[in-house]
């Protein structure tokens, strides 16, 4: 009974136009008060534990590099690499922005930053060249969401942090994934401008592309640094995140491509959507509480295995379940609020945690572009200063990409489960 309240609750306040973590906040203090006996002195503690955490700190620094890589430039290099690479394909703008948005999502686990700091570069000229508008950014709102699954992931960090899962194993699980994703992505791009026709960049001779490749070393460098960090054990995911703030930053001011202004900026958007996490974080993870306080998650488990379901049938309602919540929440509400409720669920089905963290991460990356909340469809909206009604009207192919990948990696945890085995976690 308590979570059919709390939810009508939820909805009656977020009908309000309230931002999402003050409802949360709201319905948190009614049921805490009421059905927990919890003092607000108390659920204010709580609030404070679930971001105190050595994990949950890799957070704001992941953004932070995110940021940093736009004003330092750091991000052309990355294109510029890319699109000697693989810019002579059918397509070669839209290849280009895929590729690029995949080595940036292995340095900020933001889709997010990577609309800002590679589609605002790659977008302007894929139009210039002839691609629709609504395509390019629709492109770039639907790739951008490979960041959130590859490593590092924030999402990932935070299943990490609730199920106290080795964030370091479920980054190498998201890697696979990742890289399917957006190898589908460019199929389709190439499809698609071989059936409109749509203009291939310039052929560069490989001393061209070895002229670039080496311009381009600071960049790449970077998630080599990161992830070649983690997994060769020099140091954990949060402190890779501040190593690779600090090689940034000190690219960018030695080199002379971060001014003081520039510096500030990134802090500062850093802060702001670090406060906007943080406080999703701690209203949610305390929603979560009071589901495991009134016994939700073992009646759920109790219910779901007595109806006998395969655990075929299961896992297709899992998927349905998340297309469906990722049509009205946002990215860390639906990992925060999901996890701790179908985590045992999944245990009783015997489904490996990194094939949930994945399944879970990828219900994540559709519901980051699917109408009407898709935060990634808002986001690139704004960016690019266009209606959001012209992205979700050339978002459905991409749409339709996502959710077919979503059935792939569920029913075929090896995609998932095989390298982190491998590594040994």
């Amino acid at each position: 009974m308590s979570l059919q309240l709390g939810i009508v609750i939820l909805i009656v306040i977020l009908a309000t136009g309230l931002p999402m973590f003050v409802g949360f906040a709201i319905t948190d203090t009614i049921l805490n008060t009421w059905l927990c006996g919890t003092p607000v002195t108390v659920m204010a503690s709580h609030m404070f534990q679930a971001l105190n955490s050595w994990t949950i700190m890799a957070v704001p620094f992941f953004i932070l590099v995110g940021e940093l890589m736009g004003k330092t430039k750091l991000s052309h290099q990355l294109i510029d690499v890319t699109d000697s690479f693989v810019g002579w394909l059918p397509g070669g703008q839209a290849v280009t922005l895929v590729a690029a948005v995949t080595i940036f999502g292995a340095i900020s686990g933001s889709g997010i930053a990577a609309i800002a700091a590679i589609g605002m570069i790659v977008v302007p000229v894929m139009i210039e060249k002839g691609y629709p508008k609504g395509y390019s950014i629709g492109l770039a709102a639907a790739s951008a969401q490979i960041g959130v699954l590859i490593p590092p992931s924030i999402p990932l960090i935070l299943f990490g942090e609730i199920t106290q899962v080795s964030v370091s194993g479920l980054f190498a699980a998201g890697a696979i994934p990742g890289l399917i994703l957006a190898s589908m992505l460019i199929v389709y791009s190439v499809i698609m401008a071989l059936i409109y026709k749509w203009p291939r960049s310039k052929v560069y001779s490989w001393r061209e592309r070895g002229t670039i490749f080496l311009k381009g070393l600071p960049a790449l460098a970077l998630p080599v640094i990161i992830l070649g960090g983690i997994y060769g054990g020099f140091f954990s995911p949060t402190e890779a995140a501040v190593v690779g703030c600090v090689y940034a930053l000190c690219f960018g001011l030695f080199g002379r491509r971060l001014s003081w202004k520039d510096t500030q900026e990134a802090f500062k958007h850093a802060a702001i959507v670090t406060g906007m996490v943080f406080l999703l974080v701690c209203t949610t993870v305390l929603f979560g509480k009071i589901m495991i306080y009134t016994m939700v998650p073992n009646w759920i488990v109790e219910n779901v295995v007595a109806l006998g379901l395969s655990k075929n049938v299961f896992l297709f309602c899992v998927i349905i379940l998340y297309l469906i919540i990722g049509m009205f929440a946002e990215v860390i509400v639906i990992t925060l609020v999901t996890v701790p409720i179908l985590f045992p669920v999944m245990n009783a089905f015997g489904v490996d945690p990194f094939a949930f963290a994945i399944i879970m991460t990828v219900g994540v990356v559709v519901a980051g572009i699917t109408p009407p909340v898709g935060v990634n469809l808002f986001a690139a909206s704004a960016i690019f200063r266009v209606p959001a009604s012209l992205i979700i009207r050339n978002i459905g192919g991409f749409l339709v990409i996502e959710i077919i990948f979503f059935f792939l990696v569920t029913y075929i945890p090896a995609i998932s489960t095989w390298l982190p085995k491998t590594l040994g976690y």
